[in-house]
């Protein structure tokens, strides 16, 4: 009968520590998505340049988003090369001194070669549609090129996100943010592939 008992004791013990272990919280990759705040180019719908700063309201957007993400255990900060994306990142920086800016190109906004600086009305005029899915903008990124681009990076930082101690955070422009939320993650945040 102790016999018994014993098993019955290391069986209850065994079921102890499978529950235990279902309660403990599980890890999942988590990466935030940030596009960074407003510029100039945005508000006069202008094709962008990488050098373009943050305007006054995209500086106090950002300033906003590094309170909001203050309490975050943010293990990793990753921004594209572009000034507007770095200056985000920045002031997320201020707030968390522990985090060093990781400058990551392939975040980078669609190269639209020589569109670069011009208003989109007046590219318009001359019967250029920059969104245009068969658009080909001379010395920049076709579309293709750009989503191939976006889906090594994105299995790149998914690969990161997986081996990180907490969150991750991304810091892009609209169309990355958009290229991997299509392609690459569904409805739910799930990653639907790496690439």
């Amino acid at each position: 009968m102790s016999g018994q008992r014993g098993v019955l004791a290391l069986a209850a013990a065994g079921v102890a520590a499978a529950v235990w272990r279902a309660l403990q919280p599980v890890r999942r990759p988590t990466i935030l998505l940030i596009r960074h705040g407003e510029t100039d180019g945005n508000r006069t719908r202008t094709v962008q340049v990488p050098s373009t700063p943050l305007s006054e309201k995209g500086l106090h957007q950002a300033a906003l988003l590094a309170l909001r993400l203050a309490p975050a255990p943010l293990c990793r900060l990753l921004s594209s090369d572009l000034a507007r994306a770095h200056m985000t990142a920045e002031a997320i920086a201020r707030l968390k001194p522990s985090l060093t800016i990781e400058v990551e190109p392939g975040l980078a906004e669609r190269n639209f070669g020589d569109w670069r600086g011009q208003k989109y009305d007046a590219l318009k005029a001359r019967g250029i549609e920059v969104m245009a899915k068969d658009g080909a903008p001379p010395n920049g990124e076709t579309w293709e090129v750009f989503h191939a681009r976006v889906a090594e990076v994105w299995g790149r930082m998914a690969q990161l996100a997986e081996g990180a101690e907490g969150p991750i955070a991304l810091v892009c422009h609209g169309l990355t943010a958009r290229s991997i939320l299509t392609h690459h993650v569904d409805s739910k945040g799930k990653k639907l592939n790496l690439g």
